[in-house]
């Protein structure tokens, strides 16, 4: 099933449709990712 991840209301993208799509591994390099970006 195709997904649309463009909100259509602000013209970006849904980051948060494209995470809650993605699996596991997926998660945890976006949360490892975050968590150094923002130094924690």
């Amino acid at each position: 099933m195709k997904k649309n991840y463009w909100d259509d209301e602000t013209g970006w993208l849904n980051v948060m449709a494209i995470v809650q799509s993605s699996s596991e591994e997926q998660k945890r390099e976006v949360f490892s990712f975050l968590r150094d970006y923002f130094g924690e």
